[in-house]
């Protein structure tokens, strides 16, 4: 399926099933707004937005699906929830969003194995939440507009998985919790990088053989990592002053 819209009240839904679908909307102007659901296996979803008030959903149910959106102006907000019929857990789905402008907000959720998520964020007020529920996930949220009082929020719940942030700004927020409903987990392994002032980083790690790294530059700025389990590991850098920094370990 392919849309392409151009006008002032723009708005597109699609649903797809069946295996190897693949749904390309593409919208500019004004009012924009774009549902994609597919259900079936290899399905893949493009959204391209780049006016005013955007708003792209995509929902997938398969294995071997992907999604990327991409959304430039104004009001963006973007939902991607990837998962399988009956609870089964998918494998190798991968998301990619890239929001420019304004008022950002990316939500992932992926309830599978083998699962990638990169999320970009540029401009103004980005919230980026990201839920990994199956093993070898990896999760990378990048907010490098430098732009104030950002939050981002990891969640992995299986193992071999890997979280990373990028903050470049002040007064942002960025936590990572990695643990599973059923531990012991092992080898997970998450990343913060922070740049600026006032800045909160958190890292939870629950299970064996895992490693934090927290890394800040600025001033007034607060590190914790806290790790429950055996043989991990924690490192901290904070460069220049009055930066505060905890990591327990049980």
């Amino acid at each position: 399926a392919a849309v392409s819209q151009t006008g002032i009240g723009n708005s597109s839904f699609v649903d797809q099933t069946g295996d190897g679908a693949i749904a390309d909307v593409n919208q500019s102007g004004s009012n924009n707004f774009s549902d994609v659901d597919q259900s079936d296996s290899g399905d893949e979803a493009y959204v391209d937005q780049s006016g005013n008030l955007n708003t792209s959903l995509v929902n997938q149910e398969g294995t071997d699906v992907g999604a990327d959106v991409n959304q430039s102006g104004n009001s963006n907000f973007s939902l991607v929830d990837q998962s399988s019929p009956g609870g089964v857990r998918p494998i190798n789905s991968d998301v990619f969003v890239d929001q420019a402008g304004n008022g950002n907000s990316s939500e992932v959720y992926q309830r599978g194995n083998n699962a990638l998520v990169s999320v970009t964020q540029d401009g103004d007020a980005n919230i980026s939440e990201v839920l990994n529920y199956g093993n070898r996930s990896e999760a990378r949220v990048w907010m490098r507009g430098g732009a104030d009082n950002n939050d981002v929020y990891i969640e992995q719940r299986a193992e071999d998985s890997f979280a990373e942030v990028d903050n470049f700004g002040s007064n942002n927020e960025a936590d990572i919790y990695q643990r599973e409903d059923s531990p012991p987990t092992e080898n997970f392994y998450a990343q913060i990088w922070q740049d600026g002032d006032f800045n909160t980083s958190l890292i939870d790690q629950d299970g064996n053989d895992h490693q934090a790294w927290n890394h800040q530059y600025g001033d007034n700025n607060d590190s914790s990592i806290l790790q429950t389990g055996s043989f991990n590991s924690a490192h901290v850098d904070q460069f220049t002053n009055n930066n505060a920094s905890t990591v327990t370990q049980s």
